[in-house]
């Protein structure tokens, strides 16, 4: 049984609970819900109750890099495979330029492609660049994507004189970029990630990497 001072203190307690300011700021989350949609209306088929899709993620930031042109030596065609036919691509060397230093790429790098029946080009190329410093570094390149496009585009960008006059923006070349290095100047790159852009010009590649 309460006693009245009990239940008088508790309606004092409810008319205070009451009458204090509600807060007029809403929750982040609920400010995320709305930005979500907005950028992403095919997130509705999403539960947006449950608390992981209401998530607020930095978006990522894309700062241009480095460039790199690399020389195309020789194509080897492998006959055609399980999944489209097959070349194998020989570099013979290469230069390159970045914020945090430049280069040149050494001779022995390769590229093994992919084509399928409309000519697109999945790529997985691995190469090394040599640092100009005094005491240069090495550093390990894999440069993984797809090449796009129009047939005829695709097809011309084989002839090496063709590919002088073709554009890139008549095509898609992208690609993503990793490095390793052992040496601890460039270590930094070692957890470093970019997103490649490219492009043909004769027996050159031309990629553009912007750091994530």
């Amino acid at each position: 049984m309460y006693t009245p001072r009990i239940l008088i203190f508790g309606l004092s307690l409810i008319a205070t609970v009451l009458a204090a300011p509600q807060s007029t700021h809403p929750h982040p989350h609920d400010q995320v819900d709305i930005n979500l949609t907005e950028k992403f209306p095919f997130i509705s088929t999403l539960p947006l109750d449950e608390q992981p899709i209401r998530l607020p993620l930095p978006e990522p930031d894309m700062t241009p890099d480095i460039r790199m042109i690399i020389d195309i030596e020789s194509r080897t065609p492998l006959g055609l495979g399980p999944w489209g036919s097959r070349n194998w691509i020989k570099f013979s060397g290469g230069r390159w330029a970045s914020s945090w230093g430049n280069g040149v790429v050494l001779q022995g790098g390769q590229d093994n492609q992919l084509i399928l029946d409309d000519l697109s080009v999945n790529f997985h190329a691995t190469y090394v660049m040599k640092t100009n410093d005094t005491d240069p570094a090495y550093i390990t390149v894999t440069t993984t994507g797809w090449r796009t496009g129009k047939k005829e585009i695709l097809e011309a960008l084989n002839d090496p004189e063709k590919a002088k006059g073709i554009l890139p923006s008549w095509y898609k070349f992208r690609a993503v970029v990793s490095m390793e290095s052992g040496d601890v100047r460039y270590k930094h790159l070692n957890t470093k990630m970019w997103v490649g852009t490219g492009g043909k010009w004769g027996r050159k590649v031309v990629v553009d990497g912007y750091q994530l």
